[in-house]
């Protein structure tokens, strides 16, 4: 069926752009001259016809109201000892068409191969890695085709050696998505084009009669602020912290020189709480009388980093809601280099600027409308996943969600922007079973881009594998979109909270 179907698209592709089938020849491999003659290559006519009469024949057969006997199916069967792929290498198109003749590689490509059934998806596989095949072979297939020991085996980059292949030369893995090498400012340039070409066709937007940029429209608004109150609450708080460190007025203001230039008084306000807090943790040197030692090693006046930032940034937005997803670049990053993705989660904001525009409002949203926007779109996207374990991967999600939301809130900001994946030791994760329900539910997750799986991952001298939120689920939870900062934990909690524990 594959290979008629195959033949089939060739011969309308050719007749799509205006070549005359007349001036087709089909290049085949030496010495199959009884090959040649069973597909009929030597005429067009009636080698398309003999494409269509084995088309025909499995057509009739798998569509029959009822299933035919075992002992019919050769009655049935007996035009289908059909096998072009074997033979051909080449279609040459002569010189009448354009002025010179041209020699094409035949191409077949097999799209959602992951709907076949496990063993069909096999043998499909084992087939196209024949060698004597001549045409190009391309098979897409989603991550659903793949259990999570092949999952894993393909991020490595290592090969399922079958008997009499080749890994590397009998056929290529390549991920569409890398989820190891991601570059953000590569995708952001996408996705911008994306947005552009997102916007020009529709109506209301053309009438305005401008380039519109969606990028440009998302990033000019104003970044919010905290109201008077929770601002005065802050500062408060760090008063009261100042007191407790024994800090000299000289000695904050040293420390707040040291941020960013750019901040505003309400961010600046949260970094100073998270800097009091963790010179609140660490052990004072202090004089026998009880007063601060003088102190002015480097470490005190180095700049604050970009993620402590980003940190304090977050806080803000789980106790005093501030909004923190705004702009083209979260947007983007919340993506996971995923155009469709990304054009889902940019679609609400496209509609509110479309009824901005037909009512002839200015094309604008402010940083809490882009805000509410999206955390209530991801949050919609949860709650619509229709997939296999969907139920059991929200929980997976929600408990990996919760601890990084704990270990992101946390007053002294342990990993500056905080956390969003869930890391366990590498080797207990070897030892999960593939009949596991956890593993089945991690395939899924995995596979629908709940969770995005980083391994290996060195760090404290061990090696970990690194179960990370999504884009859709770190806004949902409130979450850093950098990589690298994960809570611990091991197997048996990530089963107990699927509630597949033994």
């Amino acid at each position: 069926m594959i290979e008629a179907k195959t033949v089939l698209g060739w011969l309308r592709a050719m007749e799509d752009v205006g070549i005359n089938l007349e001036q087709v020849r089909i290049i085949t491999t030496p010495n199959a001259e009884a090959a040649r003659d069973a597909v009929n290559a030597d005429d067009l006519s009636a080698f398309r016809e003999r494409a269509r009469v084995t088309e025909r024949a499995i057509f009739k057969l798998i569509n029959a109201l009822v299933a035919p006997a075992e002992d019919e199916l050769g009655g049935h069967l007996i035009d289908v000892a059909y096998a072009p792929f074997a033979i051909i290498e080449w279609i040459e198109i002569s010189a009448a068409w354009r002025g010179r003749a041209l020699r094409l590689k035949p191409m077949v490509i097999i799209d959602d191969a992951h709907e076949l059934h496990p063993t069909q998806l096999e043998d499909v596989d084992l087939w196209l890695r024949d060698r004597e095949i001549k045409i190009a072979r391309w098979m897409l297939t989603r991550i659903d085709s793949l259990n999570l020991e092949d999952f894993r085996r393909v991020l490595r980059d290592e090969e399922t050696v079958s008997p009499g292949t080749n890994p590397g030369r009998d056929r290529v893995r390549i991920l569409l998505q890398d989820t190891e090498n991601r570059n953000r400012q590569a995708f952001r340039a996408i996705a911008e084009d994306v947005a552009r070409r997102y916007l020009q066709p529709l109506a209301a937007f053309h009438r305005r009669g401008s380039f519109l940029s969606l990028k440009t429209i998302l990033n000019t608004a104003r970044p919010p602020v905290l109201s008077d109150t929770d601002l005065h609450i802050l500062r408060a708080e760090n008063a009261r912290l100042v007191e407790e460190n024994q800090l000299t007025r000289e000695r904050v203001e040293a420390m707040e020189a040291a941020y960013p230039a750019d901040i505003a008084p309400d961010v600046k306000a949260a970094v100073t709480h998270i800097m009091l807090e963790r010179e609140l943790k660490r052990t004072p040197q202090r004089s026998l009388f009880g007063a601060p030692a003088e102190d002015s090693s480097e470490e005190e006046v180095s700049k604050v980093p970009r993620p402590v930032i980003t940190g304090a940034e977050l806080q803000m937005l789980h106790r005093f809601e501030r909004p923190f997803y705004f702009g083209f670049e979260r947007l983007a990053d919340a993506a996971n280099e995923n155009i469709e993705q990304f054009v889902t989660l940019a679609s609400v904001l496209v509609d509110r600027l479309e009824t901005q525009a037909i009512r002839g409002r200015p094309l604008a949203l402010d940083a809490r409308q882009q805000h509410k926007a999206v955390r209530e779109q991801a949050g919609d996207l949860i709650d619509q996943w229709d997939f296999p374990y969907a139920p059991q991967v929200r929980k997976l999600v929600d408990f990996i969600g919760g601890r990084c939301e704990e270990l992101t809130l946390r007053p002294n900001a342990p990993l500056s922007d905080g956390a969003n994946a869930y890391g366990i030791l590498r080797s207990d994760l070897e030892n999960l079973d593939s009949n596991d329900e956890l593993a089945r539910v991690l395939h899924y997750a995995l596979a629908y881009q709940a969770l995005v799986l980083i391994e290996p991952y060195e760090c404290k001298g061990k090696t970990w594998a690194l179960f990370e939120l999504g884009g859709v689920a770190i806004i949902a939870k409130g979450l850093t979109h950098s990589r690298g900062g994960f809570v611990e934990g091991t197997l048996h909690q990530l089963k107990t909270s699927v509630g597949s524990a033994a």
